[in-house]
């Protein structure tokens, strides 16, 4: 059973974006990568301080690409078994007796390798 993850203020391990953006900002002062230690990529984040953000190459197209490192990092950072639902949603709760669902636009998920095999 799938169970499903509660909003961010109730999961404090869950990365912002605005934190994101102040902290790859300080790269523009001086001190780079510290947005990357916060999502999780230390090994990026003593690049970027070491070579002052890839030359600040890297900390603009962090700028370009942080919503979706952000989102990336939160979805890693769930637990096992939690899924991300968009702000709003309801978990799937079942369908009509054919068996389709309620609104498929709410929640997409794909069969696991279990349900494909043929045993």
């Amino acid at each position: 059973m799938t169970t499903y993850a509660q909003p961010a203020a109730i999961l404090p391990h869950m990365r912002s974006l605005t934190v994101s953006y102040l902290l790859a900002a300080l790269g523009f002062l001086g001190v780079s990568g510290v947005h990357r230690f916060y999502m999780g990529k230390p090994v990026t984040g003593i690049i970027w301080f070491l070579t002052g953000g890839l030359f600040m190459l890297g900390t603009i197209y962090d700028l370009i690409t942080m919503e979706s490192q952000v989102r990336e990092a939160n979805r890693y950072a769930l637990p096992a078994g939690q899924a991300m639902l968009p702000p709003g949603a309801a978990p799937y709760q079942g369908g009509y007796p054919g068996g389709y669902p309620q609104n498929p636009c709410l929640l997409y998920t794909s069969p696991s390798p279990r349900d494909l095999s043929t045993s």
